[in-house]
């Protein structure tokens, strides 16, 4: 396990050792066995560094996660570089892919978000409960319903894929209000790329480690902020956390 220092002798996040999503993803179901309360599992990249400096709200909420992984190149390495061993990026996609379709001990998930669950593919025996509607967490009523109806679920996971920072307002509700032990992932885009709903870039884009310009180029007017301004502006702020 690693730890990825925000804020200096402070704030802290554990990352999982996995190699791979389908390692990751079986850290976190052993890790569930012995859980007594939610656990709520981060995949970092740089526009979350950018909004946990931005925002004191946003870095008090974000440290009430359990543990992470490093959703994009430059945390990997920098991650690699201060453990002396390499630290894999494993993204979002990936790891929604493996939780749906590599452990047959996995019986129910609840998924937050994405346009439609057509064409996902996942194993048979899974359970899968699709929650589209408007999501609005600032409603106390609307809250409490949805505490209520996956309580009465009881999903064994549940993907929230809204993007940040609603889906990590979300995720943080659900720490402090269920009352058993699930994963909980935000996933972001996740479900529409793996329905087909969105195009993903080619594999050798994702090798070399430019799915983000892919992605840019793809939605150039729904993406730009993130890329070109809280993407520098996050790398830039850690840098100066770290060596200023």
């Amino acid at each position: 396990m690693y730890e990825l220092e925000l804020d200096k002798f402070k704030d802290k996040i554990k990352f999982l050792d996995g190699k791979t999503a389908f390692e990751v993803g079986s850290q976190l179901i052993e890790i569930q066995l012995s859980a007594k309360k939610p656990i709520w599992f981060l995949t970092v990249n740089l526009e979350l560094v950018s909004r946990y400096y931005e925002s004191p709200q946003y870095k008090t909420l974000i440290m009430k996660n359990s543990f992470a992984c490093a959703d994009g190149w430059p945390i990997a390495l920098y991650l690699s570089i201060t453990c002396q061993s390499r630290v894999r990026k494993i993204s979002g996609v990936d790891l929604t892919y493996s939780i749906l379709n590599d452990f047959p001990s996995i019986s129910s998930v609840f998924i937050i978000g994405g346009y439609s669950l057509e064409n996902l593919k996942t194993q048979n025996n899974i359970k899968l409960t699709h929650f589209s509607e408007l999501i609005d967490i600032q409603d106390s009523q609307f809250a409490s319903n949805l505490i209520d109806k996956i309580k009465t679920e009881r999903p064994q996971v549940i993907l929230v894929a809204l993007g940040m920072p609603k889906q990590d307002e979300l995720a943080c509700l659900f720490v402090e209000r269920l009352d058993y032990n699930p994963i909980i992932i935000g996933v972001g885009g996740s479900i529409d790329f793996l329905t087909h709903f969105k195009k993903r870039s080619p594999v050798f884009v994702r090798l070399i480690g430019m799915e983000w310009l892919y992605r840019l180029w793809s939605e150039p007017r729904r993406l730009w902020k993130r890329y070109l301004v809280m993407y520098p502006v996050g790398a830039l702020k850690f840098l100066l956390s770290r060596f200023c």
